[in-house]
């Protein structure tokens, strides 16, 4: 992103207080991650305020987004006033989504999230410019965070969505329109929030429901959850799996320890550096998402080749 505190008050809702022509090159929200090109967004936490490192912030980075005005605030420095500056941040993330051309894969899942991500991500990087979210960070406030420090180059950015409440990925999803959404699998993680299983489904639906009009997801035919929530969906489906019949199917499958795991798909032979079935799962999806959007297999050759542990 490149932006001037002008741009981010309309892209957000908010009012410049001072140096509208003040440009920022990223967003943070710990005042320790603070840039020379920076602007803060002062969120308030369940802990923490960050209207109380302004003054911090505002020593190193251009600016700060805020819903209460500091006193004596630097000359060429800027500042911009909003209502709620978590709800200014998500705003920025969907402003940002309108603005660039880029595609925006999102993944939910019970389990392998960031692992599937971080393999769409080395796939997809063998022939489009690619931007991915950071380490987990994929709540109401993480998810935007990463969207909101888009490269203004990026051809492909890949985001992880994650939930503890129902709504929440109607939220994330709302605010950004996955051209892609991608499902890992649905179990028990997060039942004390939501009693069965099936409840759980039902807000993990949230993400098909808000991908782009004439979108795709990528499912799991292995997890009868992922399939039961997408059945009527009325985009492009792209199956992956082991168990049963996928367009994207493992088979011949030679787990080797911690040598990895060797396998094909669709009569063509990879080597995963990774052991473990879950491993083969994760990469199974990646693959079957860099091919829906038209990464070629010489560069998902390349991209598996260089697969690493996401942690």
């Amino acid at each position: 992103m490149h932006l001037t505190f002008r741009q981010i008050a309309e892209m957000t809702g908010g009012e410049v207080v001072q140096g509208a022509d003040v440009t920022a090159d990223s967003v943070v929200i710990d005042s320790r991650e603070v840039k020379p090109d920076s602007a803060f967004f002062a969120i308030k936490g369940d802990r923490l305020d960050g209207h109380q490192f302004v003054p911090q912030a505002l020593n190193i980075g251009r600016g700060a987004i805020v819903s209460q005005v500091p006193e004596n605030v630097p000359a060429g420095k800027a500042i911009v006033r909003v209502a709620d500056t978590t709800v200014a941040l998500q705003n920025l993330a969907r402003s940002i989504r309108e603005r660039y051309p880029f595609t925006l894969i999102g993944i939910t899942g019970s389990a392998g999230k960031t692992t599937t991500k971080e393999m769409i991500a080395t796939l997809v990087a063998s022939e489009r410019r690619t931007f991915k979210s950071w380490g987990n960070f994929n709540n109401l406030i993480g998810c935007p965070l990463c969207i909101d420090n888009t490269p203004d180059d990026a051809e492909v950015v890949v985001s992880e969505m994650g939930m503890n409440h129902k709504g929440e990925i109607a939220l994330l999803a709302g605010l950004t329109h996955p051209d892609v959404g991608v499902y890992t699998n649905i179990g028990p993680v997060h039942i004390e929030f939501f009693g069965t299983i099936e409840k759980i489904a039902e807000a993990k639906r949230e993400l098909l429901e808000n991908v782009k009009p004439g979108g795709t997801i990528v499912i799991n035919v292995d997890n009868k959850y992922v399939m039961d929530i997408s059945r009527n969906f009325e985009g492009r489906k792209v199956t992956y799996g082991i168990e049963h019949d996928a367009e994207f199917r493992g088979t011949n499958i030679r787990e080797r320890g911690l040598l990895g795991t060797s396998f094909e798909v669709q009569g063509r032979s990879f080597e995963l550096s990774l052991p473990g079935r879950h491993n083969l799962e994760n990469l199974l999806a990646a693959i079957a998402t860099a091919r829906s959007i038209g990464i070629s297999w010489e560069g998902i050759e390349r991209g598996v080749a260089n697969v690493k542990p996401a942690y």
